[in-house]
């Protein structure tokens, strides 16, 4: 099972009735080996564009990100992508754009719970998974790593902060929301299970002399 899954359910709290969406948990190793593309930037621009999508309209946030570093390059190269516009810069090698699940029309016009959504000036760590439309945040907000520098005790930290997600470990626990990594140690797990999970390319055949 991916981690695609997720359903929407109605927790209840002491003083009143509170909405989230409860997915399983994503330890980093299945992040990686599940996303198209994985990289380190900074938010630049918000936007939002409109899309046909299941039978409904859409208006889908739009994140742009100048790239820090490419953690996980995509390998298929980003597909075409109807939403992008002369804004999202898809065509830049420093730049990529980010859709987000946002909001639905018509209808209440409330977010989508435990979304990954991004602001203006924020350094995140992103793994990302490709569509037909451009690429998504991979498990929700489960995969978007926010970057504080000058942390005590961790330097430069990488925290996931679950708004709006229950996300449950295989024993059905609830997990610790805000749950934060140094970044150099969340580069090396993402470098190695990246080798470890890479595929495998067959050399030249070695041909064995055969006696005249």
């Amino acid at each position: 099972m991916g981690l695609a899954c997720a359903l929407t359910l109605v927790i209840a709290g002491q003083a009143s009735d509170a909405q989230a969406t409860v997915m399983r948990w994503a330890p980093v190793e299945e992040l990686v080996q599940e996303a198209d593309r994985i990289v380190h930037g900074t938010v630049v621009g918000i936007g939002t564009r409109t899309l046909w999508e299941d039978g409904d309209l859409h208006a889908v946030e739009v994140a742009e990100l100048r790239i820090l570093g490419e953690l996980k390059p995509d390998l298929n190269g980003p597909s075409g992508d109807p939403l992008a516009g002369p804004s999202t810069h898809l065509g830049s090698a420093d730049r990529v754009a980010v859709l987000q699940t946002g909001f639905r029309i018509p209808g209440s016009g409330g977010a989508v719970l435990g979304a990954a959504h991004y602001r203006i000036g924020e350094e995140v760590v992103v793994f990302l998974r490709q569509d037909h439309f451009g690429y998504r945040t991979l498990a929700m907000s489960q995969g978007k790593f926010r970057i504080q520098h000058g942390v005590p005790g961790l330097g430069i930290r990488a925290t996931r902060q679950l708004q709006g997600l229950l996300a449950l470990d295989r024993a059905g626990q609830a997990v610790e929301n805000g749950q934060a990594i140094n970044l150099e140690s969340l580069e090396f797990l993402i470098q190695n299970f990246s080798r470890l999970n890479a595929p495998v390319v067959p050399g030249p055949a070695h041909v064995v002399p055969t006696a005249p």
